[in-house]
């Protein structure tokens, strides 16, 4: 199940109490469907700066629920012993698609002419291509020419001929595992529901962060969009 909020900026469903009006916002709304939709375990995927204005509003609408923020895997584990008629674990976006820097996983084989001989640039060195470091095969593009390790490094890539993944962890960089990943291998099925708020940024192919959310949603089964900006740009008069 797909379900999609739009609403004006800062706005969501208008009410009407015996005594006010008053305007709610999504977050208020998405609780409150969720809850009565019978979702129990939700994780919301937010703006960094809106975490923990989620979490206040989280508790406006269902008091007594359990309600988490997470940005270690510690705390993910922590937040499968929440208690109340609902849980809500709240993880920025940032914290989600974070993981391990990363490096190109090629090794440099001496390239043989059409002689079968070594090819030599004219100080005669020998000329070196990147291969799979599994199958060995060259790593070529679409066009069959070589990469470059610039190349390898821009994005990552797999062997064309065996799919090995042409890229492994920087031992020099943080060691971390992106949450979307972690929730995916370990806590698949767990949630009822993925909340996703300000959707529209995530649209970006290709994107870590719509990735992220991509593997959410996989892992949650349902999701819940939220945006108060349906299409891009800005509006002009012509």
């Amino acid at each position: 199940m797909h379900a999609n909020v739009q609403a004006r900026f800062g706005g969501g469903v208008t009410c009407y109490p015996a005594t006010e009006v008053r305007s709610l916002p999504n977050s208020y709304v998405a609780i409150a469907a969720a809850y009565l939709a019978g979702c129990r375990r939700v994780f919301l995927l937010t703006p960094p700066h809106l975490v923990r204005k989620w979490r206040r509003e989280v508790l406006d609408t269902v008091p007594d629920a359990g309600v988490a923020i997470v940005r270690t895997i510690s705390d993910l584990e922590r937040s499968r012993t929440l208690s109340g008629p609902m849980q809500v674990v709240i993880c920025s976006r940032e914290q989600a698609k974070l993981g391990y820097r990363w490096r190109p996983a090629a090794v440099a084989r001496p390239l043989l002419g059409a002689d079968g001989r070594l090819a030599r640039d004219d100080a005669g060195a020998v000329l070196r291509q990147w291969c799979c470091p599994d199958c060995c095969t060259p790593i070529v593009d679409g066009e069959e020419i070589p990469l470059s390790w610039d190349d390898l490094h821009a994005k990552r890539r797999r062997c064309q001929t065996c799919d090995t993944p042409l890229w492994q962890a920087d031992p020099s960089g943080p060691r971390r595992v992106p949450l979307a990943d972690y929730v995916s291998r370990r806590m698949r099925g767990h949630f009822d529901l993925l909340i996703g708020d300000e959707i529209h940024e995530f649209k970006a192919r290709g994107s870590a962060q719509g990735m992220a959310a991509g593997t959410l949603a996989e892992a949650c089964g349902r999701t819940l969009s939220l945006t108060g900006t349906l299409m891009g740009g800005r509006a002009r008069r012509h």
